[in-house]
Formats: structure tokens, C-alpha cells, sequence
């Protein structure tokens, strides 16, 4: 059994070693792929105000509420991001959190609530 299992260990390790490269080399594709429909898909959160307001008169206010707090979430999470972005660029801090302050408070809460309650 010892012989055996001394045996498998090599076979195994001598596996890994001719195929890891390729292994690897697939593993960074779908970390890539996964990363990259994670960020094209999460614009998409910062409208979950809407959707909790459209669901309304259907559900309790709390996931109403929860779906703004997602929302805010999202607003906060992606100015911070612009911040830390612009930070590493050398550029204006203030002028980049400004500015995603200024686009996300209007297009992802203010004018999509005032719309969804005009109607």
C-alpha cells in the first residue's frame, strides 16, 4: 500500500506540474470573465430604489426601504471609487468625488424617484 500510495503522489504531482501552467493560465480567463460581469452588471444595483419603489404597494415598507439602503450603498461604494481612482491617477480627489457625488445623486436617486412618483 505504500509503494501505492508513493506512486499515486508522484503521478499526481507530476500532473499538476505539466498542466498547472494551462491550469493556471484558465483560471485568470474566468477570474477575468467573472470580474468583468461583475462590473458590467453592478450599475444596474443603483437603480434597486426603483424597483422597490415600483413594488410598493406590494410589499412592506421595510424592503422598500432596504432597496433604497442598497441603492445608497452603491452611490457611496461608487464615489468612493472615483476617489480612490482619481487619488491614484495624481488628479483631483475632490473634483472626481464632486462630480460622481453630483451624476450619481442625480441619476441613480433623485430624477428616477421623481419620475417614479409623478406617475
Amino acid at each position: 500500500l505504500a509503494g501505492y500510495t508513493a506512486r499515486a503522489n508522484r503521478f499526481i504531482a507530476q500532473t499538476v506540474h505539466r498542466i498547472g501552467p494551462s491550469l493556471r493560465t484558465g483560471a485568470k480567463v474566468m477570474a477575468k470573465s467573472v470580474v468583468k460581469t461583475a462590473k458590467q452588471s453592478q450599475r444596474y444595483v443603483a437603480y434597486t430604489s426603483d424597483v422597490g419603489e415600483a413594488m410598493r404597494p406590494l410589499v412592506m415598507s421595510g424592503m422598500v426601504k432596504g432597496c433604497y439602503g442598497i441603492a445608497i450603498t452603491y452611490v457611496v461604494g461608487d464615489i468612493t471609487y472615483h476617489g480612490y481612482k482619481a487619488n491614484q491617477r495624481n488628479e483631483s480627489v475632490v473634483r472626481a468625488v464632486t462630480h460622481a457625488t453630483v451624476f450619481q445623486s442625480l441619476a441613480s436617486l433623485i430624477v428616477p424617484g421623481v419620475l417614479i412618483h409623478q406617475t
